[in-house]
């Protein structure tokens, strides 16, 4: 199933590339620009092809903001269900 979801993905991203005017490639994926459209946003956007590091950097700092808030406010209504929320996708981490 993974497979066809990659060959999808890469065929897609061929076929975005192929119909921009011009491809700028940065680490986590490509800018593509169609000048002469300037202000269609199907034909200039941003592709992010990585997002392994910023969705383990944004499930981090929300992890702490999510800790800070359990010690530091301490009773506050829905707190058993935010702290059982918290352990259970710390249980459930595959």
């Amino acid at each position: 199933m993974r497979e066809s979801y990659r060959r999808a993905w890469a065929f897609d991203a061929a076929l975005q590339e192929r119909s921009a005017a011009r491809v700028q490639r940065f680490d986590r994926g490509a800018a593509l620009f169609t000048e002469s459209v300037p202000r269609v946003y199907d034909a200039n956007f941003v592709r992010l092809d990585d997002v392994a590091g910023l969705s383990a950097t944004a499930a981090t700092m929300l992890g702490t903001l999510a800790a800070i808030a359990l010690v530091r406010i301490g009773r506050f209504r829905g707190r058993l269900l935010f702290s059982g929320m918290d352990w259970t996708q710390i249980s459930t981490n595959t």
